[in-house]
């Protein structure tokens, strides 16, 4: 997980969006990666913003549906 949440920063857009699917794929056990995904959701790609915020939905803990919750309420992208 560590690793993975290292990588939503890497310089290749495919990278960060697959690090996030990834994340997502495991679900509450990559809430070590919660800063990260957190981080992520301002990226500049459409679509590794989503997938962060589809992350921070499956892992379920009441910290990332509020990073979720206020993203959402202040974006233009959903």
């Amino acid at each position: 997980v560590g690793a993975l949440g290292q990588l939503l920063t890497d310089e290749v857009e495919w990278v960060r969006l697959n690090a996030a699917v990834a994340l997502t794929r495991i679900g509450p056990r990559a809430v070590a990666a919660l800063p990260q995904l957190v981080a992520a959701l301002g990226d500049e790609a459409y679509y590794v913003r989503a997938n962060a915020a589809h992350a921070l939905d499956a892992i379920g803990a009441q910290p990332a549906h509020d990073a979720l919750t206020a993203y959402l309420a202040a974006c233009s992208d959903y």
